[in-house]
């Protein structure tokens, strides 16, 4: 679970990975035989549809910064990988307006077109919702805008099927995600789960957060089995 990628030279938010870090992070796991899939794949194989490789891993995008676009892509590219970027909709070629109250950086977010050239290029998308609100804090009518107006627009937008979502802010409870399954949407994408495993729950995948303060050695401890086991244990 990535957001933001900057270049070295920039002060580093906590949900900003180094551009340095993240060319160590992926040539990792391109030394040591990784494959990325889609998380439609990975729905396939829950349901015991498809085989997945030996090593597979999901690489996902918060929030659709041009940074992915500008940095991730082209060291994503060199080893073949592809990955989900989960866009908020209405800030689509716009900036990070709801990170204003945080203190956090403005940042550009990616333009239709370049969307498009993602898609074009084997990468999903996936969405964050309209705006990017704390969904456990909405009322009905506002929850389903935000679900299921978001798919609409998206699926309008691309002329293509939406059946990822993810959690904005992480907050989600029952009516939530109960609003994104009547949605439509086959899977969805949380920082927490209340499943012991990590596909558990298809509707509250467990992503692992990979923070900009993170060295190589955290990395590989994050995304081992123990790990995810552990993360795991802790939820029962």
């Amino acid at each position: 679970m990535y957001h933001h990628i900057q270049t070295d030279s920039l002060v580093l938010s906590r949900f900003a990975v180094s551009l340095r870090s993240f060319q160590r992070q992926i040539g990792w796991l391109t030394q040591k035989g990784y494959e990325t899939i889609s998380l439609e794949r990975l729905g396939s194989a829950i349901q015991g549809q498809e085989t997945l490789p030996r090593k597979p891993v999901i690489i996902t995008f918060d929030d659709g910064y041009q940074s992915v676009w500008d940095h991730a892509k082209p060291i994503l590219d060199q080893s073949g990988f592809t990955a989900t970027v989960f866009l908020v909709s209405q800030a689509i070629g716009k900036r990070n307006i709801w990170d204003l109250p945080k203190s956090n950086p403005i940042l550009p977010c990616m333009g239709e077109a370049t969307c498009r050239r993602l898609l074009d290029d084997g990468w999903q998308i996936g969405s964050h919702g309209l705006n990017h609100l704390r969904l456990s804090e909405l009322a009905p009518k506002a929850l389903n805008e935000e679900i299921t107006g978001s798919k609409i627009f998206l699926e309008q937008l691309f002329d293509c099927e939406i059946t990822t979502f993810c959690y904005p802010h992480g907050a989600w409870n029952d009516m939530v995600q109960e609003n994104v399954k009547r949605a439509g949407y086959q899977m969805a994408c949380a920082t927490s789960s209340k499943s012991a495993t990590v596909t558990g729950d298809p509707w509250a995948l467990r992503r692992v957060k990979i923070k900009g303060s993170d060295n190589l050695l955290d990395f590989k401890r994050k995304i081992s089995n123990w790990y995810l086991a552990y993360r795991g244990w802790r939820k029962r």
